[in-house]
């Protein structure tokens, strides 16, 4: 079960908040079922790799990355809405 830790105890616990944020390409699955996975698998890549180095800029720390989509670490919720904004915008 989750506790709620005030403030003043986070720092002597040298507990620090992050925001954890998934990021899926939509429609990565229909791309796949209706190429190869050669011809589908190099623009999905693409994708990943610009989300990967969005993440990065908006100082983010790649946890995880697969076939269409990564996990990644913020420090702060604003940086992770931020990254996922501008993930939007480059993807689209």
């Amino acid at each position: 079960m989750a506790r709620t830790i005030p403030e003043g105890e986070r720092e002597m616990e040298g507990i620090r908040e992050t925001c954890v944020l998934w990021a899926r390409l939509q429609g990565a699955a229909e791309i796949q079922a209706r190429l190869s996975d050669i011809q589908a698998g190099h623009p999905i890549d693409r994708c990943v790799k610009r989300v990967e180095r969005v993440a990065i800029a908006h100082q983010g720390q790649v946890l995880r990355r697969v076939a269409d989509g990564l996990v990644a670490c913020f420090q702060t919720a604003d940086a992770a809405v931020v990254a996922a904004c501008d993930m939007q915008t480059r993807c689209d």
